[in-house]
């Protein structure tokens, strides 16, 4: 699974297209990754330091495994793990999942 949250693109530009430079790059997004790979990569645009008024792109990265050097546990595996344990803290009771589908049917019927 993996989701991508891109923020909303702000108007108005201190890097005017006058200064030739390429202003129209993608918005800001934060990615959250849970396959293979779990990571949390965020990507932002920035200036490029100096005294230019140049853009580029850069990617903030939160690899688990690189950064705690330990075996990160498959989705599944975590979860079964609670079950077998008894542990449901992280289940939904049947009166919140009603009440969730009492919320999104109507706007799913749109």
């Amino acid at each position: 699974v993996e989701i991508h949250i891109q923020f909303r693109h702000v108007p108005g530009n201190i890097y005017h297209e006058s200064f030739g430079h390429n202003i129209d790059l993608a918005t800001n997004e934060l990615i959250l990754r849970d396959v293979l790979d779990e990571a949390i990569p965020v990507r932002v645009n920035n200036k490029v330091p100096g005294l230019s008024l140049q853009l580029d792109a850069s990617e903030l990265n939160l690899l688990y495994k690189a950064k705690y050097n330990v075996e990160v546990p498959d989705s599944y595996e975590h979860l079964l793990l609670d079950v077998v344990n008894g542990d449901n803290h992280l289940f939904m009771k049947s009166d919140e999942l009603t009440a969730a589908w009492n919320i999104l049917n109507p706007v799913l019927q749109e």
